[in-house]
């Protein structure tokens, strides 16, 4: 990493909190643990463990009190954000990788480069891994004639991808973090992949080109 978290904090207009993403938070998707009736108004986290949440007319009722910030950041379900790698292109101008896990048992791992310019994403690319769980490895990430090389190591192999940013501005984005369209949509949008954004040229696995530009041929 090139320049300390802070500097990229500081120029993204990102802050520590914004290191975390608490779906169970999303009161189109929750039941209230008291009164069993779909959350309405605003969504409040009573028990990080055993993940209480309630509405709040019962948490007004039953003189709930709210679960601590460092607490609910522990939730099985909470996305922890952490950036990995960072190289500062010019003034307002980023590439970074972004690390992503929820706090799971059977945890769910991902790593995202992004290309942030003029306050846009204009590349976000999922790494792509034998297995993210087993860690992934910036070795290094270079920018030439506006096509940008990533090369990293994983479990098996060394990779290296070569990628083209996004142009058309109809398909910039503002995910500085998350890595999909929306938090509402973030496990569907997983699924489908919709959050790529930019063109690969090149995948090489191990000095092999891979004619499907990806991890497997």
């Amino acid at each position: 990493m090139s320049l300390s978290k802070s500097e990229l904090f500081t120029d993204l207009g990102l802050a520590d909190d914004d290191l975390y993403y608490y779906p169970e938070l999303n009161p189109d998707r929750y039941i209230c643990d008291y009164c069993d009736k779909k959350i309405i108004d605003k969504i409040i986290p009573i028990n990080d463990v055993k993940k209480q949440d309630s509405c709040a007319n019962c948490f007004n009722l039953l003189g709930l009190q709210k679960a601590d910030l460092n607490n609910l950041r522990k939730r099985a379900e909470t996305y922890v954000y952490k950036i990995v790698y960072a190289l500062k292109i010019d003034s307002n101008e980023w590439i970074y990788v972004v690390y992503e896990h929820d706090n799971k048992d059977t945890v769910d791992y991902h790593y995202y480069l992004k290309y942030y310019k003029n306050g846009w994403i204009i590349l976000d690319h999922e790494l792509k891994t034998y297995n993210p769980y087993f860690g992934c490895e910036i070795i290094s990430i270079t920018m030439n004639n506006n096509l940008i090389t990533i090369k990293y190591e994983e479990k098996h192999s060394i990779c290296e991808v070569i990628l083209r940013p996004e142009t058309d501005p109809e398909k910039f984005t503002k995910r500085l973090l998350y890595s999909t369209p929306n938090t509402f949509s973030r496990l569907l949008s997983s699924l489908t992949k919709d959050h790529e954004i930019g063109e690969i040229i090149h995948f090489i696995r191990d000095g092999k080109e891979m004619i499907n530009k990806t991890y497997h041929n």
